[in-house]
């Protein structure tokens, strides 16, 4: 492509806020948001996650759309929500066990 071709980048939102469009965006994220949302699924599963320490906050790092703020494995598995399924180091572990706890790779 020439220089003269290539799709110009906006800074902002230059989208119209209002039309069809915008209206059916508004409905749906009334309904399906996270943090607000009315569909019985949604508003289950975020009464469900504010009941663990972390819920929400790993659930939205986990859908972030910006790759440098999504969460990584190792985040995943330090998270607060996660701490109800730490093993204890002093458990004692057969040296034949496949399965080993997860602390081993947790930073």
């Amino acid at each position: 492509l020439e220089p003269s071709d290539k799709p110009k980048r906006c800074r902002g939102d230059t989208r119209p806020k209002s039309g069809q469009d915008h209206e059916r965006y508004q409905a749906d994220r009334r309904k399906f948001s996270l943090d607000f949302g009315s569909d019985y699924r949604i508003a289950r599963a975020r009464e469900s996650l504010l009941l663990h320490e972390g819920g929400m906050d790993l659930l939205r790092s986990l859908v972030s759309f910006n790759p440098s703020t999504r969460a990584t494995p190792l985040d995943v598995i330090n998270s607060p929500f996660m701490k109800s399924l730490f093993e204890s180091c002093a458990s004692s572990s057969d040296e034949t066990d496949l399965v080993r706890s997860f602390l081993a790779y947790a930073t």
